[in-house]
């Protein structure tokens, strides 16, 4: 089956990520999320769609979630001074960041980095490589949802007036 996608948001980083694996696999990459089995999102940024593709939107989150639901969550992940964190593909639904993991890897934040540098070096290339994995079940028509723990979920608010 060759796997028809969308993706949202093709200025940001993640997004153009998409673009270039999906480009590279040769998949048709359509203009309109109805027009797609799947769609990617680099962020909950997105507006919602009264028709939505085939199998869902995924969204990409650069925690492991359920932990540091939010906007901020690796500048959280930074200021808690925590050792590891992780990328999520996760499935949109109707409320934010509590969509079912589809697919999720944990990454080692070095000693003196910051949160931008670890995006660069280590998240962006984690989305990318989970895609793999993602392109190749959604193509034989698996699709993984696992549900998220409220009960250890943590929120953190915006950190967006802070020069972190």
């Amino acid at each position: 089956m060759s796997l028809k996608v969308y993706v949202y948001d093709p200025d940001h980083v993640v997004s153009q990520v998409c673009l270039w694996y999906f480009q590279k696999r040769k998949l048709p990459i359509v203009d309109t999320p109805e027009k797609a089995d799947v769609a990617f999102a680099p962020n909950e940024k997105i507006k919602k769609q009264k028709k939505r593709p085939k199998y869902g939107t995924l969204i990409f989150h650069p925690s492991l979630l359920p932990r540091h639901r939010g906007e901020d969550a690796l500048r959280w992940a930074f200021r808690f001074g925590e050792k590891y964190t992780g990328a999520t593909w996760y499935w949109l639904d109707d409320m934010p960041y509590t969509g079912d993991i589809c697919e999720m890897v944990v990454l080692g934040i070095g000693y003196g980095e910051n949160p931008k540098d670890f995006y660069t070096r280590a998240v962006v290339p984690a989305a990318m490589n989970m895609l793999f994995f993602i392109v190749n079940d959604l193509s034989k028509g698996l699709i993984r949802r696992r549900p998220q723990s409220n009960e250890s979920a943590t929120y953190e608010p915006s950190l967006w007036n802070e020069n972190e």
